[in-house]
């Protein structure tokens, strides 16, 4: 699937050569969606991951997240390095660049499609401890989408006791704790009453 000099070009001084390389093995996994899920990309997925990660140029992020992205969709469940890129996409969403931040959110829910989030759970939870408002508020997002598109059986409890306590203390609207309410009325967790615990940012988050 790769290049044959990916990993030279990846590595180049030249931005441009490093965004060529991506956006070329994004239109081939695009051509080519459907990935074999015997292959080993481990490393491929390392080098993507620390691309995302290191990169000074917001072009080339926004790339290797597509890129990523594909990786996932193309594997699902067959994708089993969630873990090692959920805190690096996590920490992505504090960019404001639509380039980085709309391709951070869609490989956010790609990977929530790859399995149970409990692995990450606490790389998630960690989130809302972070100074970074955006990165709480885009976090909060993610877990509606997440839990807006389980099926009442399927909802995890675990994940719900575990996420819904810190959410709520960051809960200023009605709305959104109602939303959670319905979220653990549908997994039968219990939900404490919603509590004022600071100044209001967007989406209902508490700075």
């Amino acid at each position: 699937m790769f290049a044959e000099n990916f990993d030279e070009q990846i590595q180049s001084k030249k931005w441009t050569e490093r965004k060529e390389v991506l956006d070329n093995l994004v239109s081939l996994i695009e051509a080519n969606p459907k990935l074999d899920p015997k292959a080993n990309y481990g490393s491929f997925v390392d080098t993507l991951t620390q691309t995302m990660a290191k990169d000074a140029n917001i072009q080339v992020v926004g790339s290797a997240c597509k890129c990523l992205t594909l990786v996932v969709n193309g594997l699902r469940t067959k994708f089993s390095y969630t873990q090692t890129v959920m805190p690096v996409v996590l920490d992505k969403l504090k960019e404001k660049k639509p380039v980085v931040l709309n391709e951070t959110r869609a490989l956010l829910d790609a990977l929530a499609k790859t399995g149970s989030l409990e692995p990450c759970i606490e790389d998630i939870v960690g989130v809302f401890e972070k100074p970074s408002p955006a990165v709480r508020i885009q976090t909060a997002q993610f877990l509606q989408r997440y839990f807006n598109n389980q099926v009442a059986s399927a909802v995890n409890k675990k994940i719900v006791k575990i996420v819904v306590p810190p959410l709520l203390k960051v809960s200023a609207r009605a709305s959104v704790h109602a939303h959670l309410r319905s979220v653990a009325r549908r997994s039968r967790c219990r939900v404490p009453r919603r509590r004022r615990t600071g100044p209001w940012c967007c989406y209902g988050c508490y700075r």
